[in-house]
């Protein structure tokens, strides 16, 4: 993502930081449930890099794999299961203070939050495809206003190389 943004000047959106900056909006803290165990060091980090470490009370996972995921899809059985399994873990999220929850992954966002005024005990389960979708659209309709927000300071971290830093980089090695 960083490097994408570093290289074209149109905004670069990603799912997760989409999605959990959705989250923001609609409640006051979150809960993840990641696709997997091993995931959650990630989703932890990724928490941390968007300073969201007071807005989110934890990661939950889903002992599968994505297999059982698309299986979902077509077999009644696994999509009872699967959603049994989130509502458990979103229950334990919800417990620790979560009012918004956010399946990371597009599969597990569609499967879990596809239905409209998909929830859990109350609180709304983000479908962060469709909120990428959406934010992609308004970041195009807004750059037809004149609203570019691309930062180039160098603090930004995505100032681009003046043309002798480029040249040097693609003649010089």
């Amino acid at each position: 993502m960083a490097e994408a943004r570093a290289a074209v000047d149109i905004p670069v959106f990603g799912l997760g930081q989409t999605t959990l900056l959705h989250a923001c909006l609609l409640r006051r803290k979150m809960g993840l449930i990641a696709i997997n165990p091993a995931l959650v060091p990630w989703h932890e980090d990724q928490v941390v890099r968007h300073g969201l470490q007071q807005r989110v009370v934890g990661v939950r996972t889903i002992d599968a794999i994505i297999g059982d995921y698309r299986e979902a899809f077509v077999n009644e059985s696994t999509q009872e299961r699967l959603h049994a399994i989130f509502r458990r873990e979103a229950r334990m999220l919800l417990a620790a203070g979560a009012d918004v929850l956010v399946p990371t992954g597009g599969i597990p966002m569609m499967l879990f939050g596809a239905e409209p005024g998909a929830n859990v005990d109350g609180a709304p389960i983000v479908n962060g495809v469709t909120v990428v979708v959406k934010a992609v659209e308004m970041a195009i309709k807004l750059r037809q206003f004149g609203h570019s927000g691309i930062s180039r300071r160098p603090v930004s971290g995505y100032a681009l190389p003046n043309a002798k830093v480029l040249d040097e980089f693609l003649n010089h090695g």
